[in-house]
Order: C-alpha cells, then structure tokens, then sequence
C-alpha cells in the first residue's frame, strides 16, 4: 500500500501535497507548471516506477494459492453517490487540464487549482444524492474520519514559507549560511 501510495500519488500534482508544493516553486521560479504539464512529465514516469515496483514486490513477496476474480454478474453496482462524485471528479480534472486551451475572455483569472478543489468539495458536500432524501454524496460526518492535523501541517507550512519568502527571512538565513 506503501509504495502504491507512493508511485500513485506521484502521477498528479494533487497526488501528494510535496508536488503541489513543487508545482508552486517551479511556477514562481520561471517554470510554468499547470496541472496538465505535471501529468505530462509524471504520469509516464508513475507507470514505469509501478511496472518496476510490482516487478520487484512479486519477486520479493510470491503469491501463491490465491484465487482472483470475481463471478460475471457479482461485481459491485454504482449507486447516486458514486457517480455524483465520478461527475464531480471528472469535472475538476477537466478544469485542471484544459484552462490553457480557454479564450481569454472565458478564463477566469481567480480559477487557480486551489479554487476548483474548494468548488468540487463544496459540490460534494452539498449536491444530494436523491430529491427524496437530501443526503449529500459526501456527509459532513464522513469528513471528521479526515487527517485534519495533516491538512493543517502543510497549509501552515505554506502558508510559512510564502511569508518567510515574501518578508525576505529566507533569503537572510540562506545568506547566513553561505559564509
């Protein structure tokens, strides 16, 4: 799971909050770097170190005496929630990959890839998976299972080094380290 994780999260600049924090350094030191253009270096990238990662965890780790599949008609069905946020999914990526390729008079210049996941989070907390019941595809309570300590660790942390290098700390303590 580990190393899934690891590979997976590797492939988008939403996968893990290191590339977000990557994707944000390039762009402010002269390397533009959208969504798009991250899936364009990563991605393949993401493919070759799963081929390598299974290679190496079946030869290390054999699987022996396991039955896979599953019988033609016992797969698990999709219900309203599922592909409410397939949607709501599909979507975001759709505004993640294509803002290069709008006109200028359609491209809002505040729809940055901070701004859509807020918009598909609201969505999902709020778009009701039927008119009978009102219950949204993602409950409010299914977001207190959440690592809220680790989403408030990089946002601080952000938030940290944005002021650290808008103050000019950073580059003080880079030069006294320099000597």
């Amino acid at each position: 799971v580990a190393y899934a994780s690891t590979v997976g999260g590797t492939a988008t600049v939403i996968g893990s909050p290191p590339n977000a924090i990557a994707a944000k350094w390039l762009g402010d030191n002269g390397v533009p770097m959208d969504f798009l253009r991250w899936a364009q270096f990563a991605t393949p990238l993401a493919c070759v170190m799963a081929v390598v990662s299974v290679i190496v965890l079946l030869r290390l780790f054999p699987v022996r005496g396991i039955e896979c599949g599953v019988p033609p008609g016992q797969g698990p069905r999709l219900h309203a929630a599922a592909w409410i946020t397939l949607t709501v999914f599909a979507a975001a990526v759709a505004c993640w990959i294509t803002p290069p390729e709008w006109n200028a008079p359609w491209r809002p210049t505040m729809l940055v890839d901070g701004v859509i996941a807020a918009i598909a989070a609201v969505l999902l907390l709020s778009v009701p998976t039927s008119t009978r019941s009102w219950t949204p595809a993602l409950p409010w309570q299914a977001t207190q299972r959440l690592p809220w300590g680790v989403y408030i660790l990089f946002g601080g942390g952000l938030a940290l080094a944005d002021a650290m290098q808008r103050t000019g700390l950073s580059h003080a303590i880079g030069q006294s380290f320099a000597g």
